[in-house]
């Protein structure tokens, strides 16, 4: 069924290129934890075309709730690629995922979605990484179930795991070989795409978002050996090619069980650092819409939330034009002896949380035709 799906989606990208005057349009949802690693990846996306505008890694990263970016690509075969790419935390963080059904309605090529989550080796526990993945995947598959979805998993700082053996004692050689066939019969059970950025960042983030590699570039990409290069698209990976990192693996037992397989994984991988539990956030759980009348009642509700959010920040903008008012005057007084009066700065972020507050409305005004 899922893989049925994937061809469609490949066949649906090759004719918008043939037919669609050379411009095809993919509807992206980046989930990440950190807005440091989700900067990172705008960087290689904006490698893949260095002319094109805007620079996505020289703009805010927006996480909390939804972040909207687009960026249009020109490819080195002459394709005009329009990506539409969508942020937030996953759902071990918030739930802001809970949105997206809403946010996602009105937009044109919502019926071709593709789901990335990205990790990063250096700056998160992998011991939960297999059930967070399939944690996110499989609740994907429900909240869209009839439209054509795709999925990757993109691992950053992927060199970062050649030092696990040596950083954490804990850790060894078959614990690292259990990872590597762990992760990839579980990206074969989702039938969704694993990349890292070690070798070629560039191709990697390019098949990652949803874009098409040319033969060329998918032989040079492919990896399926070592784990800080793992680079497995849909459909290239078999049970018998992941027997071969370690035979005494049981391919066969958790193939088919795989609540057993995570199990065995969250046994085997050491806990480095324990999670902390989810914090409640500003964005609460918001129930899929079905009827005209409930999807206006959800947009108003996000408004006020955002309006109210935009006051407290006009506020804080207030209480520093005054504190910059007072020190002004302090240093026309030109009172060297005295120091100045203790002046607080309440928020020094309010410039990029307007910027963020100002592209979730947009956003929202633009996918559900407010005037």
């Amino acid at each position: 069924m899922v893989a049925s799906q994937w061809e469609t989606l490949l066949n649906d990208l090759k004719l918008q290129c043939k037919t669609n005057d050379t411009t095809k349009y993919i509807s992206t949802v980046v989930f990440c934890e950190k807005e440091a690693t989700l900067k990172l990846f705008f960087q290689y996306i904006d490698s893949i075309d260095t002319h094109s505008k805007p620079k996505l890694g020289g703009l805010p990263t927006a996480l909390s709730p939804i972040g909207y970016y687009t960026k249009e690509i020109t490819t080195e075969e002459g394709w005009q690629i329009v990506l539409n790419i969508t942020t937030m935390p996953p759902p071990w963080k918030t739930s802001s995922i809970n949105l997206l059904p809403s946010v996602l309605k009105s937009d044109p090529f919502s019926k071709s979605l593709h789901f990335v989550l990205l990790l990063d080796w250096m700056d998160e526990n992998q011991s939960y990484w297999l059930k967070d993945i399939n944690e996110l995947f499989t609740h994907l598959n429900l909240m869209f179930p009839d439209d054509v979805t795709t999925g990757s998993v993109m691992m950053l700082h992927s060199d970062y795991c050649k030092h696990l053996e040596n950083t954490h004692t804990r850790w060894s050689s078959s614990a690292v070989d259990l990872m590597h066939q762990c992760l990839r019969t579980l990206a074969l059970n989702l039938q969704i795409s694993l990349q890292s950025d070690f070798k070629n960042s560039k191709l990697a983030a390019k098949s990652a978002v949803g874009m098409l590699l040319t033969a060329e570039e998918n032989k040079e990409l492919a990896d399926l050996v070592n784990l800080d290069n793992l680079n497995v698209s849909v459909g290239s990976d078999t049970l018998n090619k992941i027997a071969m990192i370690d035979e005494n693996f049981p391919l066969s037992k958790y193939n088919s069980n795989l609540p057993k397989l995570l199990q065995y994984y969250s046994e085997a991988i050491p806990v480095i650092q324990r999670r902390l539990k989810k914090t409640s956030t500003t964005t609460e759980s918001i129930e899929t819409l079905s009827d005209p009348q409930s999807l206006l009642l959800d947009v108003q509700q996000q408004l006020a939330h955002l309006y109210n959010l935009q006051r407290k920040n006009l506020s804080v903008k207030r209480a520093n034009n005054q504190s910059e008012a007072i020190q002004e005057v302090w240093d026309s007084n030109e009172t060297p002896t005295n120091e100045p009066p203790n002046v607080t700065t309440a928020s020094q972020s309010v410039s990029d949380d307007d910027s963020a507050l100002d592209s979730l409305v947009d956003g929202i005004v633009q996918r559900h035709h407010i005037s």
